[in-house]
């Protein structure tokens, strides 16, 4: 596999801006998106392991898993998926969605330095204003909450990560992206970012962080973190 290098020009003081996947990184939703979508496989006869769900569909764009549904059963998902695996996940928001534990005090400590911050997901905008507005962190990303319906191509393909440095005026090589899944690695590294930290704090990685972490570094992680205490001191060597 291949582990992207940062440019030879690099330097530390190079960083400009913060980009945050969301699920899984700032919202602890992962285990009910894929709890959800494991549901909704089985409706079409997919029957899959929780580790072969995290590794082959953690950060995967809709229309990569509408042809993955219609590749293994042959049909159409129609409805199914995504509009009422949407549904379902956003109905569970309202009663089971959490925080991830520390990344309220590392937002304002962003923010207290003014580094520029955003969010650049696959998930549909609508389910990222909702999230945010759940979690009472809507203040920390106006106009700057990016997801799938922004660009043509979901990740692994690096378009959100660039249309997200291009919203904030900056290159992709002077942001550090924190990413917990393989797909969204993949489109950090492909965007040319300089420092990309894996996050495995996810509820989601429970019995599979040494695994996944294994493989976000094989394929561009910079850095790994188990918590968001962890992320902060990277952050700051690199200001």
């Amino acid at each position: 596999m291949l582990q992207w290098d940062p440019p030879q020009n690099f330097q530390a003081d190079m960083i400009e801006a913060i980009i945050f996947d969301f699920d899984g990184v700032i919202a602890d939703s992962e285990h009910i998106a894929l709890t959800e979508l494991n549901q909704t496989f089985r409706k079409f006869g997919i029957e899959l392991g929780w580790d072969e769900l995290v590794s082959s569909f953690l950060g995967k764009s809709p229309g990569d898993i509408v042809r993955y549904i219609e590749k293994q059963s042959g049909a159409d998902p129609g409805k199914e998926y995504p509009q009422i695996w949407n549904d379902r996940v956003c109905n569970r928001f309202a009663t089971d969605l959490e925080v991830v534990p520390g990344i309220t005090n590392l937002l304002s400590h962003l923010k207290d330095i003014r580094i520029p911050t955003c969010i650049a997901s696959g998930s549909p905008v609508e389910r990222l204003d909702l999230a945010l507005r759940t979690l009472g962190l809507q203040e920390h990303f106006i106009n700057r909450s990016f997801g799938g319906d922004h660009v043509e191509r979901g990740k692994p393909a690096p378009d959100i990560f660039q249309y997200a440095a291009d919203k904030l005026g900056v290159s992709s090589e002077r942001c550090v992206v924190i990413e917990d899944g393989l797909a969204g690695t993949i489109a950090a590294r492909d965007a040319g970012v300089a420092v990309i930290i894996g996050f495995l704090g996810g509820s989601h990685l429970e019995g599979y962080r040494q695994f996944h972490g294994k493989q976000l570094i094989e394929n561009g992680a910079t850095h790994l973190a188990h918590s968001i205490s962890e992320i902060t001191p990277i952050i700051n060597e690199r200001l």
